[in-house]
C-alpha cells in the first residue's frame, strides 16, 4: 500500500488528533494524514483520512467520502457499531454507507460484544457470515426474557455455533508479552458518616432495595429509582475513595486513576483530593487534550478523576499504575477499558486496578452482573 493510496480511519469522539498522531508516529508507509474537523472541509482524494463517527454519520460528509472512495476502512472502537438501527452504523455498513464503495473493511476492538451475543449481529451480517434478520439472529444466539418493558436479552446460548461462523472473519491478538504485570481486586470503603445511601429514598423504593439485597430477588430493578440508589451509592463512597486514592499515593504508586459515572460524585472525590483535575463530559476537546498531556509528564497532578464513558477508549495513561473504579459500569466493556488506559503498551511498572465497592448496596448486584456478562462474553469470543 503506497503513499498515494486512500485510507479511511474513524476513531471515536475526540479521539481523531490521539489516533492520527499515532499514526504518524508507527506508520513507515509515509502516508499524507488529514483530519476532518466540520462538515465544510474538503476531502483529499489520496491518504489517510480521519473523521470521528459522529461526523460521518452527518450526510455531506458520507457524499464526499463516498465519492472518494477508499482501499481500505478503519473502524475503531468498532463496538460503537453494535446497534443496526444507529445512525453512526447505516453511515458506515449499508449499501449506501462506506462498506459498499470500499474493497477492504478492518473493525478494531477489544470487546466486539460487550453485553451478550446480540452485539455481533452487524459484524455477522457484513461480513456475510448471516443472511438472515436480527430477530432470527437473537433467537439462535441469544437468551431472550419477556416482560411488560418488551423483550430483552439476559444471555447467550450456542456459543460454538457462533464462534464457528465468524471464526473465518476474526483475528484475535490475545499475546500480552512484554506488558508489566497486571492486577484486578475489589476493596471495600465504608459509607461517609451519616451518609446512608438509601435516605433519600422514598421508603417503597428503600424496602425494596434493601429486601433484594438480602433475598438476591432483583425483580423491582425497572423502578426509575434504580438510576438514583446508584448515584447515592457513589456519593457514599466518595469519601472513602479519596481516602483510599491518598493514602495509595502515600505508599509510593506513581499516579492515579479514578474513574466514575456521576458528575457528582467526580466533584467530591476532585474537591477531596485538593481539586485533581477533572475530565469528563463536561471538559471541552481542547482542556482534554491539555489535560492528557501534562498527565503523561513526569510532575504535575499526580490523580485524574475521570468519567467513565468519556475517558476509558482511546487515551494512553500509562504514567498511571494504579486504577480505582470507584463507580464501575454495568458492562464488563467500559470497566476494561478504563483499566487499559494505564495497563497497556508502554507501561514499564506493574498495575493494580480494583473495584471499589460498598458492603450490602447496589454495588453487590453489579459485581454479580459483571461476572455473569463477562463469563457469557468469554464463552464467546
Amino acid at each position: 500500500m503506497g503513499v498515494e493510496s486512500a485510507i479511511v480511519v474513524v476513531p471515536n469522539q475526540t479521539l481523531a488528533v490521539n489516533f492520527a498522531a499515532e499514526f504518524e508516529k508507527w506508520s513507515v508507509l509515509g502516508h499524507r494524514l488529514h483530519i476532518v474537523r466540520s462538515s465544510k472541509d474538503d476531502v483529499p482524494a489520496a491518504g489517510v483520512v480521519f473523521v470521528t463517527y459522529s461526523l460521518l454519520s452527518r450526510p455531506e460528509v458520507l457524499r464526499k467520502l463516498r465519492k472518494r472512495g477508499a482501499e481500505v476502512l478503519i473502524c475503531d472502537e468498532a463496538h460503537a457499531l453494535k446497534s443496526a438501527e444507529a445512525q453512526r452504523t447505516r453511515a458506515i455498513m449499508q449499501k449506501k454507507g462506506l462498506f459498499g464503495v470500499v474493497p477492504r473493511v478492518w473493525l478494531l476492538t477489544g470487546t466486539p460484544a460487550p453485553n451478550h451475543a446480540g452485539e455481533l449481529y452487524v459484524f455477522a451480517k457484513c461480513c456475510g457470515a448471516w443472511t438472515g434478520s436480527y430477530s432470527q439472529f437473537a433467537e439462535r444466539f441469544c437468551i431472550l426474557d419477556e416482560s411488560a418493558w418488551g423483550i430483552s436479552v439476559i444471555g447467550s446460548k450456542n456459543h460454538d455455533e457462533l464462534k464457528t461462523l465468524l471464526s473465518p472473519h476474526l483475528l484475535r491478538r490475545t499475546n500480552v508479552e512484554g506488558r508489566s504485570p497486571l492486577t484486578i481486586d475489589r476493596v471495600f470503603v465504608e459509607a461517609a458518616k451519616g451518609g446512608d445511601p438509601y435516605a433519600a429514598l422514598q421508603d417503597e423504593h428503600r424496602e425494596a432495595i434493601e429486601r433484594a439485597l438480602e433475598t438476591g430477588d432483583w425483580t423491582f430493578a425497572e423502578l426509575p429509582a434504580i438510576a438514583t440508589v446508584r448515584r447515592l451509592v457513589g456519593l457514599a463512597k466518595a469519601d472513602g475513595v479519596a481516602a483510599l486514592a491518598a493514602s495509595e499515593l502515600e505508599a509510593g504508586y506513581r499516579k492515579l486513576l479514578i474513574f466514575c459515572q456521576h458528575t457528582a460524585v467526580i466533584d467530591r472525590i476532585s474537591a477531596l483530593l485538593d481539586g485533581a483535575p477533572i475530565y469528563d463530559g463536561r471538559t471541552p476537546p481542547k482542556v482534554r487534550e491539555r489535560l492528557y498531556e501534562e498527565f503523561q509528564q513526569d510532575g504535575g497532578s499526580r490523580v485524574l478523576v475521570a468519567q467513565i464513558t468519556a475517558a476509558s477508549e482511546g487515551l494512553t495513561l500509562t504514567k498511571a499504575n494504579r486504577v480505582l473504579l470507584a463507580e464501575p459500569s454495568w458492562t464488563p466493556h467500559n470497566n476494561t477499558q478504563a483499566i487499559a488506559r494505564a495497563w497497556r503498551k508502554g507501561q514499564q511498572s506493574p498495575v493494580l486496578a480494583s473495584f471499589v465497592s460498598l458492603k450490602s448496596s447496589i454495588d453487590e448486584r453489579i459485581t454479580a452482573a459483571l461476572q455473569r456478562k463477562t463469563s457469557d462474553i468469554e464463552r464467546l469470543i
